[in-house]
This record gives structure tokens, C-alpha cells and sequence, in this order.
């Protein structure tokens, strides 16, 4: 996993951008009272493995979101990024999927709902991986 990383350098001030909140929803990207519980419960690197599964998933349903109309369809993607942005504590991807999830048949809302989306899944991913390469280092014995 530690390629997926892209080799971040990891500063304090880089550090502050995971408690950052969401400019648009006004709620964190990723909530560190939740990887911290998942940490003490299953470990940091199976947080790890999940928190990049989120990543690599919810790039993907972007991506989709941008390619299908039926309304059925983006609500069914809608409804899972909510869930598993939930699950890791990306309380303002989880937001902005649960809009989408709710208005995916309003024609009028739905293509700045799918923008929302995605705009706010980019900042999720940077603190995601940021946080990854966090628990990465914390993993790391001292002196290895």
C-alpha cells in the first residue's frame, strides 16, 4: 500500500487540513474521532486498507455519477458513497452523497448535486491520503 501514497511529505500545517471543515457544507472532510475509534478497534492498517478503499471507490462513483442520467442509478450510487463515507467518518462526503441520494430525480438540482459531489469527494481524497500516509508513519517502529 505504501506506493498508493504517492510519496507525501506529511507537515503539521498538512496535518490541520484532515480536522478541516468542509467550506461548502461547513462539516469535516474526515472526522479524526472516528479513524481514531476504528484505529483502537480493528487497527491502523486495516483502517488503512478501508479508508483507501474509500478512496479508490469513491473515485470511481464520481466518476460514474458523470456518465449516467437515470436517476435510479445515481440514487443507488449515491446511497453507497453515503454509506461507506459514513462508515469512515467523511461526514461532509456523506452530506453531499445524501443530497444527491435524496434529489437524484430532480432533474434541475441533479447536475450541481453531481458536481457537489465530486468537488467535495477531491477534498475528502487529500485528507484521505494524507491521513493514510499519517497512519503509515505511525505504523512505522522509531529508528526503522
Amino acid at each position: 500500500m505504501g506506493d498508493r501514497l504517492d510519496a507525501i511529505q506529511i507537515d503539521e500545517a498538512q496535518l490541520a487540513l484532515i480536522d478541516l471543515e468542509d467550506p461548502l457544507l461547513g462539516l469535516p472532510l474526515l472526522d479524526e474521532g472516528t479513524i481514531v475509534a476504528l484505529v483502537l478497534m480493528i487497527g491502523a492498517p486495516k483502517v488503512s486498507e478501508l479508508l483507501q478503499l474509500l478512496l479508490d471507490e469513491g473515485a470511481s462513483c464520481c466518476r460514474r455519477l458523470h456518465d449516467i442520467d437515470d436517476p435510479v442509478d445515481i440514487k443507488a450510487l449515491a446511497h453507497g458513497l453515503k454509506g461507506a463515507a459514513g462508515n469512515m467518518g467523511a461526514r461532509a462526503l456523506m452530506a453531499a452523497a445524501r443530497v444527491l441520494e435524496r434529489d437524484a430525480f430532480d432533474r434541475l438540482r441533479r447536475p450541481y448535486l453531481v458536481d457537489l459531489v465530486a468537488r467535495v469527494y477531491d477534498r475528502t481524497a487529500l485528507a484521505g491520503r494524507l491521513r493514510l500516509a499519517a497512519l503509515a508513519e505511525e505504523a512505522t517502529p522509531v529508528g526503522a
